[in-house]
This record gives structure tokens, C-alpha cells and sequence, in this order.
């Protein structure tokens, strides 16, 4: 059973948080639009040129994957209870606070290797994300990957999937 609600508190956003429609130059304030989850057989979501602003994933204790693409006005992903997710696909987000997405998938507990695959919009911090992977100990593997090839190349992902399993397994 997938449960999802939406909530539109009105409220004025910053100017930085202001987005323009493709047919119209004027800019709007972004809704807030939050997807709430909690499933006890959800195993992955994939959202595409989707409007929400938060995802939220409350009680998923099977969810595996999270894959957003195209979501212009994504801008923060909070996991309350989420034991085994560990594959997680950022692309073309442009608002999306990466930092934030990494402070919440760190705060998982540690069951399985993470793989976070990013294909940023903007300039990311690189030194910042490494110092906030490596402030920890984290008792499993985790891959940051900051795809910038054009066209994108799903074979990567592949590849670094495959890589992460064989390095658990040696690891073992």
C-alpha cells in the first residue's frame, strides 16, 4: 500500500528559490509540495519532471532505491525510516541541496554499501562532500560519483555498481 500526501502551506519563498515555467519569462514562487511515504512493500521510487519539493520517506523498510530525474524544484529528501536503501540517483536537480542529501543518507542506519550518483547542475563542493564522508566511521563502503559526461552513459553506472558488489566482497 503506497501512501502519499501532498501538503501547499502558503508562504513566501526567497528570491532564490523563484522558478520560471518553460512558455513564460515571469518568475513564480515554488510551491511547497511535500511526498510523504510509508510502505511496508514499497521497494524503489522513481520520479521524473516531477514538482514536488520535499520526498520524505517515513516508514519504507524495504525500499531499496531512490532515482529522481528532472525534478527542477526538488530541493530536500528526508529519511526517517529507511534501513536498506542503498542506491541513490540524483540527476538534473537543479535545487537539490547535495549536502543535505548526503548528511541524510549518512544518518542511515549502516546495513548495506551506498552508491550516490549525482549528475549536478552546478558546481559542487567536492572538498566539502569528502570531508563530510570521511568525518565519520562509517562501518560500510560508500561511492560518491559526480557524473559530467555528455551525453549521459548508463554504462557507468553499471560499471560502478558491479565495482562496489566486488569490493564488498573482498571486503568480506
Amino acid at each position: 500500500l503506497l501512501k502519499a500526501r501532498f501538503r501547499v502551506p502558503v508562504r513566501r519563498k526567497r528570491m532564490t528559490d523563484k522558478s520560471t515555467s518553460t512558455s513564460d519569462p515571469v518568475t513564480e514562487d515554488d510551491h511547497v509540495q511535500v511526498l510523504s511515504l510509508k510502505s511496508k512493500n514499497l521497494v524503489g521510487i522513481t520520479l521524473t519532471n516531477c514538482g514536488i519539493t520535499d520526498l520524505v520517506l517515513k516508514d519504507c523498510p524495504k525500499m531499496m532505491f531512490i532515482h529522481a530525474t528532472r525534478c527542477r524544484v526538488l530541493k530536500q529528501l528526508r529519511i526517517e525510516r529507511a534501513p536498506i536503501v542503498n542506491r541513490f540517483d540524483f540527476a538534473q536537480c537543479k535545487k537539490l541541496d547535495m549536502e543535505q542529501v548526503l548528511d541524510q543518507i549518512l544518518r542511515i542506519s549502516p546495513e548495506r554499501n551506498r552508491i550516490i550518483y549525482m549528475r549536478p547542475m552546478h558546481q559542487i563542493d567536492s572538498i566539502a562532500l569528502e570531508r563530510q564522508l570521511f568525518q565519520g566511521p562509517y562501518p560500510y563502503h560508500i561511492a560518491v560519483v559526480h557524473e559530467f559526461s555528455n551525453p549521459p552513459n548508463i554504462r557507468n553506472k553499471v560499471r560502478i555498481r558491479s565495482w562496489m558488489d566486488t569490493i564488498a566482497n573482498i571486503c568480506q
